[in-house]
């Protein structure tokens, strides 16, 4: 494996600490100003206008990120290669089989996963003028973590995408959009009963989602052991990572995300307009749906991939929600949306895990123009 050349990865001089990412810090400071304008109520046009620098700053971020980690390693290696089976999901290994016919590089499956993430933001925003808080809270709470785990990301985004078709009713194409993800990755296969719950009530919906975690709580492990049978490799691996106190962590994520949709629907009760009802609706469940994988945190943290899925839907369900509020209301929400967001970063910073950020510099686009030559 080569040696990072982290010469070229200096602390910019406008920060304290070790963390190093001029593109950060330039998506953060040109969205937190954008926002301003946004929470004092200006146009959706203009809103849509003034998103547009942090959008393609974010696109730039992901899709040209060349972060040289173990997993990108793994991930390119195996690309040259040959994915081995039981490491990899079979539409993964055939999207990749895919583009090297096509004669592409590896570093394509980055460039779809920008598109990707930029049709998502854009496709649940569009009714909505706060575009840029979901870009604030995406960068600071799961920016980092997508630009590396490629397969779980590419995976969720299609899930994203096949909400709209529960939206509209339209189970085949929601379904054809969910083999896909869970081609791209086993974790989508809990994801499969979403569609069924979301056609009932919102309070059978509710009751139906804790008998689950009951269940869950029941049969736990009986399911691990089914798993680690299924995917003996993976599993095993996971296994040893005690969940020690991380358990109490993802309760704390859980109980915070909870709370903030259950602050907003009380909020905007019966104030949303029809058109945005139905995806509101659909995304406020998707945020509760994450609780039913608690049962298993106990075993395994991994499983809590779920509940930080869920924050891009709790994300994107504040952005569309924000306009049915007052001001006081919007900046109480989003207050509590910065917590949630600043709260894994706390974590890092307890493990000492902040220049993690310094991957987000090794970058095409900084290289080409040769920006990290002066830092």
């Amino acid at each position: 494996m080569d040696k990072v050349n982290h010469s070229r990865l200096k602390t910019p001089k406008f920060f304290k600490s070790e963390v190093s990412s001029i593109l950060l810090f330039l998506i953060l400071a040109i969205s937190f100003t954008f926002l301003v304008f946004e929470f004092i109520g200006i146009s959706r046009f203009a809103s849509k206008v003034l998103s547009a620098f942090p959008l393609l700053l974010l696109f730039i971020t992901v899709a040209f990120n060349r972060s040289y980690t173990l997993d990108y390693y793994d991930y390119k290696n195996s690309f040259d290669t040959g994915y081995d089976s039981e490491l990899f999901d079979i539409g993964f290994s055939y999207l990749a089989e895919f583009l090297k016919f096509m004669g592409l590089e590896f570093e394509s499956i980055l460039f779809i996963i920008g598109v990707l993430l930029i049709f998502v933001i854009l496709m649940f925003t569009k009714s909505s003028r706060y575009t840029n808080l979901v870009v604030i809270l995406y960068s600071i709470g799961l920016l980092i973590i997508n630009v590396t785990q490629l397969r779980n990301t590419i995976m969720y985004l299609i899930v994203f995408i096949s909400l709209i078709f529960i939206q509209k009713r339209k189970v085949i194409k929601h379904y054809l959009l969910m083999f896909i993800a869970i081609s791209m990755h086993k974790f989508a296969l809990i994801y499969t009963p979403f569609y069924y719950l979301c056609t009932k009530p919102r309070k059978e919906f509710i009751s139906l989602v804790w008998k689950g975690v009951l269940i869950a709580s029941i049969v736990a492990p009986i399911v691990m052991n089914i798993l680690v049978w299924l995917f003996p490799q993976k599993l095993t691996v996971y296994l040893e990572r005690e969940p020690g106190l991380g358990i109490l962590i993802v309760f704390v994520y859980v109980l915070f995300d909870l709370f903030t949709i259950w602050w907003i629907d009380r909020k905007t009760n019966n104030k949303i307009d029809k058109k945005d009802q139905e995806m509101v609706e659909v995304l406020y469940r998707f945020v509760f749906f994450s609780i039913i994988s608690i049962p298993f945190t106990f075993y395994f943290l991994e499983v809590k991939r779920m509940q930080r899925n869920a924050l891009l839907a709790k994300f994107f369900y504040s952005a569309m929600t924000l306009q049915y509020m007052n001001q006081i209301d919007k900046l109480i929400t989003i207050v509590l949306l910065l917590i949630s967001a600043l709260l894994p970063l706390l974590v890092m910073y307890y493990n000492d895990e902040l220049s993690k950020f310094i991957i987000l510099d090794r970058n095409v686009i900084l290289d080409f123009i040769g920006v990290l030559n002066f830092i």
